[in-house]
């Protein structure tokens, strides 16, 4: 191993053991991998804290903390056999790993001894050529931005100030939103552009309308026509932003898997501060307002739990579904008044399942209506309900 890498793997070992650590709810769920398989893969955005949470790892587990990201370590599959061999204790943590192409061969190799965690901005983590090298062999967890909880313990004063700041760790401590905009374009350039072939200019406008646009409803068609392309590629390009967590892609609910196909797909932002950030509307803090909630339930919801929206002549917001059959259905609106009673009555008709409304002002007074601070409460009444589990 050249001076340079030991020298670089040195400093960050020392950023390991003086770094303050901020307990986060997804350490737990890693921590418990830890026994299940030899290998860990925690994906995730870029900057949502799976760097943090490998150092949270070594300092507490012992380990080496390496950083492909850090130019002086060179990206190829045998630095890692070289760095296992040198610092043998503990786990080795590998960040930023999909940068080393083939990596999967050798962390395979070492895990057969020696546990290994790796993370990456995609959720394609394991490429398609190696990926078989580790079938069985690992566990998946995903790290995304805090959720509300979080957002307080890492100082945040209320749920007003989460909407406009959004989750990111770095701008919750730091307040400095234009972090986001250098967030955006890192995504792009430095993890969507890289992998696929596609225009700059375009994917870049795209991203920001679909951002600004969160819990809007699309089609690749309707996409096509706004930036002049077929919807072929209009789809691959959502799919270029879903795979590093820009957007996340939520499919309409119906018992038949292929009418949810051809049924329009909701679209959230990432992190609901993209929302708040980008739009200059009145309308943004409705929009925000479900990004978070929908990024809340989708979280806490328990396994086997699907995440969907309502289709229909009154769109439901969030419909939670397991095994094709509906079990909870939510609409959010920030203010709950006359004019917009519409988001009420669009539940209050459908039979058969739990119903909620979530809104930051206003209550129903006919359905259960929760602040969006309170989204446990809704889990906990949907997990309470063994028999819709079994």
């Amino acid at each position: 191993m050249d001076k340079l890498t030991r020298k670089a793997l040195e400093e960050w070992a020392d950023v390991v053991e003086h770094e303050k650590v901020i307990f986060r709810e997804a350490f737990k769920r890693i921590e418990k991998t830890l026994e299940l398989k030899p290998v860990t893969t925690i994906s995730g955005p870029r900057r949502s804290g799976k760097s943090y949470a490998l150092r949270w790892v070594v300092k507490k587990h012992g380990g080496i903390y390496v950083n492909f990201e850090d130019e002086r370590i060179p990206r190829k599959p045998s630095i890692i056999r070289e760095i296992h061999e040198t610092y043998r204790e503990g786990i080795l943590t590998l960040d930023e790993v999909h940068l080393v192409n083939g990596w999967e061969r050798v962390v395979s190799s070492i895990s057969q001894t020696r546990k290994v965690i790796v993370t990456g901005s995609t959720s394609h983590l394991l490429s398609r050529e190696y990926g078989t090298f580790l079938t069985g062999r690992h566990i998946s967890v995903e790290l995304f931005p805090l959720s509300f909880s979080e957002f307080k313990e890492f100082g945040g004063r209320d749920y007003e100030q989460f909407l406009i700041l959004g989750g990111y760790p770095e701008v919750v401590l730091s307040g400095e939103r234009t972090l986001l905009a250098d967030y955006i374009n890192d995504i792009i350039y430095r993890d969507v552009l890289p992998r696929h072939n596609t225009n700059p200019s375009i994917i870049k406008e795209m991203a920001t309308h679909l951002l600004t646009s969160s819990s809007k409803l699309f089609t690749e068609r309707r996409l096509a026509n706004l930036f002049s392309l077929s919807p072929n590629t209009a789809g691959d390009y959502v799919e270029y932003l879903r795979e590093v967590y820009l957007v996340e892609k939520v499919e309409a609910f119906h018992p038949k898997i292929g009418a949810r196909k051809r049924l329009p797909f909701k679209l959230h932002a990432g992190d609901h501060g993209f929302v708040s950030f980008l739009s200059a509307d009145k309308g943004w803090k409705g929009r925000a307002l479900e990004t978070s909630v929908y990024w809340e339930i989708r979280k806490k919801a328990p396994r086997g739990i699907q995440v969907y929206y309502g289709w229909g002549k009154r769109e439901v917001d969030i419909v939670l579904a397991m095994g094709g059959k509906p079990l909870f259905i939510i609409n959010v609106v920030y203010e709950l008044s006359n004019e917009n009673r519409e988001r009420e009555e669009a539940i209050k008709e459908k039979k058969g399942v739990k119903k909620a409304l979530v809104s930051m002002k206003g209550e129903s007074k006919e359905l259960a209506t929760y602040k969006p601070w309170q989204i446990n409460e809704i889990m906990d009444e949907l997990i309470s309900s063994t028999t819709l589990l079994q």
